[in-house]
């Protein structure tokens, strides 16, 4: 099974001080670079897509190493995360339909066993990570799907929106995998927390 993800990391990151894929998780590790490490360690063929715009080029030199297909939306500050999950679809290597993830990069702390078990769900339009019925990301879109969203996403304002008249179907998953870091003192949280 191959699957494509879309990080969503073109914010500026204004509750937390600075673009969230900047943020640290340890001496080595950031928001971005862990998120990368689940998506590896799922053991299966993926092209991961990274759509930057505030801080661009500090992200991208800040993770050089990363092996990710780099889309800046320079619209960043005047659109919304779904205007950067369209700049990835249109990104991504369409010879072979696959699922994409999209996944919001303040979503951290997701194990590789719940992706693959997002992954191995049954086929619908969207299926998420939910934990007692409460969806989280990231979000797995149906190969279908994806090309229906680049041709009628514009009618919409944002992921959410499109789930509320769209099929999407759920796959549980401990609490702790549904974290957004959105702020200082939930990194704080989050970090004293970690496993």
């Amino acid at each position: 099974m191959r699957f494509a993800t879309v990080i969503c990391a073109a914010g500026g990151g204004s509750r937390m001080g600075q673009p969230k894929a900047l943020c640290r998780l340890g001496s080595d590790e950031t928001f971005l670079s862990s998120i990368v490490s689940s998506i590896q360690s799922v053991g299966l063929p993926s092209q991961i897509i990274v759509v930057v715009g505030a801080e661009s080029r500090q992200i991208i030199q800040s993770h050089a190493s990363l092996a990710v297909t780099w889309v800046e939306n320079q619209a960043w500050a005047l659109t919304h995360m779904l205007d950067s999950l369209l700049c990835g679809l249109r990104a991504i290597q369409t010879s072979c339909p696959c699922p994409v993830l999209h996944w919001p990069v303040d979503c951290i702390g997701v194990r590789s066993v719940d992706v693959r078990h997002l992954l191995e769900a049954p086929d619908a339009p969207f299926c998420a990570l939910a934990h007692h019925g409460v969806p989280g990301h990231p979000v797995r879109i149906s190969s279908d799907t994806v090309s229906w969203l680049l041709e009628h996403a514009h009618r919409y304002q944002s992921l959410r929106d499109i789930l509320a008249h769209r099929s999407c179907s759920y796959v549980e998953a401990p609490k702790e995998v549904l974290t957004n870091c959105n702020d200082p003192n939930s990194l704080s949280d989050f970090i004293a927390h970690k496993p």
